[in-house]
């Protein structure tokens, strides 16, 4: 006969593999971040461009994505458990974690620089292309 699974320990384990993704997807954007370091820095950094740039330009997008549909995800998942989890705790504790959120903003300190960063690479990117075009053509 197999278990019945209850609704908070499904959300349990759903959050945690969320969460465990987003600690994924940190390390993997430290170590994309390290890549382009060394991109910039490299001497071979106009032919990486030109044979690699979408890849360099792109990849940050693509985390950026996935970033955006983890958190959706986790915050759809708070939303679900916390009905769940209200049940479960008493009203003074509900009412001390209910006060004590209100005023917290709630920021992401890289987003800022993040975005900043996202423009610099499309617009390098671009310049590059059109480099490239106007080589093409001219010689």
């Amino acid at each position: 006969m197999r278990k019945k699974v209850s609704n908070s320990t499904m959300l349990a384990l759903i959050t945690e593999g969320v969460m465990a993704s987003r600690v994924e997807l940190h390390r993997l954007r430290q170590m994309i971040r390290r890549g382009q370091q060394l991109v910039e820095n490299s001497k071979q950094k106009e032919h990486i461009y030109e044979e690699a740039g979408d890849l360099v330009a792109s990849i940050p997008d693509r985390l950026e994505a996935l970033e955006k549909n983890l958190n959706r995800t986790a915050y759809a998942l708070s939303q679900m458990g916390r009905k769940d989890l209200r049940t479960q705790i008493t009203v003074d504790d509900r009412d001390l974690v209910d006060e004590s959120v209100k005023g917290l903003p709630i920021v992401d300190p890289d987003a800022e620089e993040r975005y900043k960063e996202r423009g610099k690479r499309h617009r390098k990117a671009s310049a590059i292309r059109v480099a490239s075009l106007f080589a093409s053509i001219k010689g």
